[in-house]
């Protein structure tokens, strides 16, 4: 059996995640928030695979108004390699990870 956690590592340095309200989403801010969302979601992998954990949640606000108008960035081409990496780790370890919307 599997034992995991979804979204949030209380306790685990650099692993918070960051939001923004709709009137501050500026191109900018969202880039900024999606970088160190990703940064934050690295540090999570690498401490579930430290500590042996094999199933994960990641959190819906991973990309702040990801499919929204708001959001016009192609961010998953802007990050494809911080993305990649991540996934490679999760695929490496043998973690499961899911994903439901907010």
């Amino acid at each position: 059996m599997s034992i995991g956690y979804a979204c949030l590592t209380v306790g685990v340095q650099h692993t918070d995640q960051k939001s923004c309200m709709l009137k501050n989403a500026s191109q900018e801010k969202l880039l900024e928030l999606i970088d160190y969302n990703l940064n934050s979601l690295e540090n999570i992998i690498n401490y579930n695979i430290k500590n042996n954990i094999r199933l994960f949640r990641i959190s819906s606000g991973l990309i702040p108004f990801g499919s929204s108008p708001v959001n016009s960035l192609a961010w998953w081409d802007i990050f494809a390699s911080k993305l990649l990496k991540i996934g490679e780790k999760i695929q490496n370890s043998g973690m499961r990870v899911s994903m439901h919307p907010g």
